[in-house]
């Protein structure tokens, strides 16, 4: 069993198109981890209905996602 193949395409689309926005926003057309942290933070709130602390729990998993966004 598992989890569709795109369970998470929407989550996924919804953070490319906001780190586009922030990279065309950029002058050198680059977003920092910590921004990727941000907008990869601000989806899932949205995305997933979760609260601070919720998210706080997930800090490390959002790290580690910017981190692969931002290589």
């Amino acid at each position: 069993m598992g989890a569709p193949e795109n369970e998470y395409d929407s989550e996924a689309e919804m953070t490319t198109d906001r780190v586009g926005e922030a990279e065309r926003g950029s002058s050198n057309r680059r977003v920092s981890k910590d921004q990727v942290i941000s907008i990869v933070a601000s989806v899932w709130k949205e995305m997933f209905d979760l609260s601070d602390e919720e998210l706080i729990q997930r800090h490390g998993t959002v790290e580690s996602i910017a981190a692969r966004i931002t290589q």
